[in-house]
């Protein structure tokens, strides 16, 4: 039996993609949102949503 499976980007990658961005942000400084579930939000959702809570890593601090 053969499996085929088809060109094109998959869910693992967006997650993947997803991971990498948020990564690079923090080495960056770069401010990050956090809502009280724990997901990753824009700075668009977090305006809106008082109890989001915003991470900043000092660069320097992380490992490239």
């Amino acid at each position: 039996m053969d499996i085929k499976v088809p060109g094109g980007v998959f869910a693992a990658d967006d997650a993947a993609e997803r991971r990498k961005k948020l990564a690079e942000a923090l080495r960056n400084g770069e401010q990050i949102s956090v809502a009280p579930s724990g997901e990753v939000i824009t700075k668009e959702e977090a305006d809106l949503d008082p109890a989001a809570t915003t991470i900043t890593v000092p660069e320097g601090k992380l490992a490239r």
